[in-house]
């Protein structure tokens, strides 16, 4: 079974940022030479995250101010002093 690998880099505007990297995924898929299978998706990083949601701005707005609330970005975490 063949493998390509391939890397996609992605900064969001904001510390709590939702990127639709649906597009960027699917070019690299239309440029490998693979044609049937799979795609891992992943992140390096203890803070970042990949979910699935439909990418709609509104929804992306409830999401960042719900974990906002649940996770405000001003605190003094435990994971910081490390």
């Amino acid at each position: 079974m063949p493998v390509e690998t391939r890397e996609i880099s992605v900064t969001a505007k904001e510390d709590c940022g939702i990127v639709d990297v649906t597009e960027m995924v699917s070019e690299e898929v239309k440029n490998s030479k693979i044609r049937n299978g799979t795609v891992t998706v992943f992140c390096i990083g203890s803070t970042g995250v990949i979910t699935t949601m439909e990418f709609e701005t509104n929804l992306s707005k409830d999401v960042s101010e719900t974990l906002e609330k649940l996770i405000p970005l001003n605190k003094d975490y435990h994971h910081h002093k490390t």
